[in-house]
């Protein structure tokens, strides 16, 4: 579904020997090809599109275009943004992802100034 609008996501597979952060929307850092990539994340069960009976993780990496399909990723949570939530329409959740981006970014701007406030 990322794909389709404009967002694509790498997807982790769910393994019960790790520990699954709480449900929700995140700001976080992808491991791909030994470079880590700034990133949004989100872990549940899509409600909106494509749910998922199984909770799900995955991240779109900020300015990414690379095809990673089958490589191995590591995902690194940073900070909290919000509880997944299921939205009425494709244009309501894309205005959500472009709020979370921003967010995103600003968070990652704030940490390369040294602010000791993210």
């Amino acid at each position: 579904m990322g794909r389709t609008v404009g967002f694509p996501t790498a997807n982790l597979l769910m393994d019960d020997h790790y520990i699954t952060p709480k449900q929700g929307v995140y700001v976080g850092e992808v491991l791909c090809k030994g470079i880590w990539y700034p990133a949004i994340m989100n872990v549940g069960h899509n409600p909106s599109f494509n749910y998922q009976k199984d909770t799900s993780m995955e991240a779109h990496l900020l300015d990414f275009q690379d095809d990673i399909y089958g490589e191995a990723v590591v995902f690194r949570f940073l900070s909290f943004l919000r509880e997944e939530c299921r939205f009425p329409g494709k244009d309501a959740f894309m205005e959500q992802l472009k709020k979370d981006e921003q967010t995103a970014r600003t968070y990652f701007q704030k940490r390369k100034e040294g602010s000791a406030c993210v």
